[in-house]
């Protein structure tokens, strides 16, 4: 991955029966489907666990318009379903999204990473610390490196992501 990102874990390529479940998360209310897709991340949060017990686990912020139309945030919902598995707590106060971005399906990799430049800002308590981000789709990793820039700005030591699916080249 590079950059600010010292990795990425992934459940699964994004395609099929998973592609369908996470749209149906992310755009038709379907939040019954974030437990067990979040519960894919199992794996992934257990292998970063060996590295560091004490990191914190992230989603990825929504913007305050999308989340009040959405109604809720769908990585928030994977993070809390793996976070429980795991007796740990999502922490959706450390990342926020400062600016609205357009949607960014149908932009090419470049334009979403300039639509995303300083569309996050992190809390300071990130300092010094390692931090897990929670998503549910890697696509072109725009998002996620942007996230991770804004946490690396205010110190954080290690920036991992899980996502449940990736997108595959």
């Amino acid at each position: 991955m590079g950059g600010p990102l010292d990795g990425v874990w992934s459940a699964y390529a994004f395609g099929g029966a998973l592609a369908d479940a996470l749209r149906l998360l992310k755009f038709s209310s379907r939040t019954d489907l974030g437990e067990p897709l979040g519960a894919l991340l199992e794996p992934g949060l257990d292998a970063l666990a060996r590295q560091t017990d004490d990191a914190l686990i992230v989603p990825v912020p929504l913007a305050r318009g999308r989340l009040r139309q959405r109604g809720y945030n769908q990585a928030a919902l994977l993070a809390h379903a793996v976070t429980a598995r795991h007796r740990r707590r999502a922490r959706v106060d450390v990342l926020s999204r400062v600016r609205e971005t357009p949607p960014q399906v149908g932009q090419s990799a470049a334009e979403r990473r300039v639509a995303l430049l300083g569309a996050f800002s992190a809390h300071p308590c990130v300092a010094g610390r390692d931090v897990v981000l929670v998503d549910d789709v890697l696509t072109t990793g725009a998002t996620l490196s942007a996230c991770a820039l804004a946490l690396r700005l205010e110190g954080a030591r290690r920036v991992v992501a899980l996502t449940v699916g990736r997108a595959l080249p």
